[in-house]
């Protein structure tokens, strides 16, 4: 799920004057987080149990189901939030890049690699070079 942790802040900071760009990777990012936390949940639980109440039951664990449902009425019925969560919410959402930059740089710094191979940093090069070449 790195497209939202990498991806989200660096479309909000490189698309800043553009939001069409922001806006492209918040849909791509729906659709990936729907798929996972439905199919990818649904598929995972049947490997471990074999009746469909089951395999179904970690799906309505999910609180994803259950805001996407909230969204959905919010949505239909042309519902709004009071103004008091609406501008906490605003508050939250305009410091998302700023935090979920700082998590990453934590992430980043304690990386779990303890043998680094040939290959990896021959990928890691490649990387660099050809995208400063692409440019």
């Amino acid at each position: 799920m790195n497209s939202g942790n990498f991806g989200l802040p660096i479309s909000h900071l490189v698309f800043a004057s553009n939001p069409l760009g922001a806006s492209t990777q918040i849909i791509v990012l729906m659709f990936q987080n729907f798929l996972t936390f439905t199919y990818g949940v649904f598929n995972s639980a049947t490997t471990q149990k074999t009746g469909i109440k089951e395999n179904l039951a970690p799906l309505f664990k999910m609180p994803t189901i259950y805001a996407l449902a909230l969204g959905l009425m919010f949505y239909i019925f042309n519902l709004s939030l009071p103004k008091a969560a609406e501008q906490v919410l605003n508050q939250i959402a305009e410091g998302f890049t700023a935090l979920a930059l700082l998590v990453l740089g934590a992430q980043i710094e304690y990386p779990k690699l303890k043998h680094l191979s040939v290959v990896f940093y021959f990928t890691i090069g490649l990387r660099l070079v050809g995208l400063r070449l692409s440019l």
